[in-house]
């Protein structure tokens, strides 16, 4: 019994607003939360695999580039919207409506030792030819 008392003394610190690869995977990825000035256009390009927006390309002009977003990357969230699921119209459609900044969460494709996440490397192997930018 004792054991259950100390069991609920525990702070568990689980971010479940970083939990989307939970169904795939035990493992949790490295994310990377950027704030930029409104765009109509974030100067990527991405591709929608296994429910999920990889990002494919990114345009060394863009703010996007500038805060750090590479290709390989997973996008998570924008503009405060997950976008599991989401086609590249509804994608543009969030930004067009976006007023006061665009936010953006992605995850990385490596985890901090330097392995690829593999929910990430399995869908770059499928999205190798599916690529559409993000612009209206």
């Amino acid at each position: 019994m004792s054991i259950l008392f100390e069991v609920t003394e525990i702070d568990f610190q689980l971010d479940v607003n970083h939990c989307s690869f939970l169904d795939e995977t035990w493992i949790i990825p490295v994310y990377m939360s950027v704030s930029l000035q409104p765009v109509r256009e974030l100067g990527v390009k991405v591709g929608h695999t296994d429910h999920r927006v990889l990002i494919t390309e990114v345009d060394k002009d863009s703010m996007a580039y500038q805060a750090g977003i590479q290709p390989g990357y997973m996008l998570d969230e924008l503009c405060g919207e997950t976008v599991y699921n989401f086609a590249g119209g509804k994608l543009k459609h969030i930004l067009e409506r976006n007023a006061e900044s665009t936010d953006i969460v992605v995850v990385k494709q490596n985890l901090p030792d330097g392995c690829p996440f593999h929910p990430i490397l399995r869908r770059q192997q499928l999205a190798a030819n599916q690529t559409s930018p993000i612009s209206p």
